[in-house]
């Protein structure tokens, strides 16, 4: 009987730490949350870098161009300056608009989707070379 009761108890203990943990996480990282705010490692076709989406819906995007992108972009970092928003698209998922200015004024628009703990899966971008490809929050990469 004292085996079936240190089970028990241990079963208890064990759902009282998953309920502590469940509600302990950012409200960014639940599907319903449907929010991607932070600093970002990226990588796309394009090349790779840091993207910084602020909570007022502001985004920053510093990329480092790959050689097959742009030849005169080889020397230094790319900033590209822009919005984006976040919404339900049904099913539980979570939609995301980026839209960055380039410097003649132009702009790039990258579709995707809010994935695990806040970080974004690109699909597709108005640019080929911009989507598709995966953002990962920074702070979920080194555990802070």
């Amino acid at each position: 009987m004292s085996q079936v009761n240190s089970r028990l108890d241990f079963r208890l203990v064990a759902v009282a730490v998953a309920l502590v943990f469940l509600l302990s996480v950012p409200g960014s990282v639940h599907a319903g949350g449907c929010s991607a705010t932070g600093k970002f490692a990226f990588t796309i076709g394009a090349g790779a870098g840091q993207l910084v989406l602020s909570a007022d819906g502001s985004a920053l995007m510093n990329l480092l161009p790959d050689h097959l992108f742009c030849e005169a972009c080889l020397n230094g970092l790319r900033r590209l300056i822009g919005s984006y928003r976040t919404g339900d698209i049904g099913d539980g998922q979570c939609g995301f608009t980026l839209d960055l200015r380039e410097a003649d004024g132009s702009v790039i628009t990258i579709l995707g989707v809010v994935a695990f703990q806040g970080s974004v899966l690109f699909q597709a971008a108005t640019v080929p070379k911009f989507g598709p490809g995966l953002a990962l929050r920074t702070d979920t990469l080194t555990g802070q």
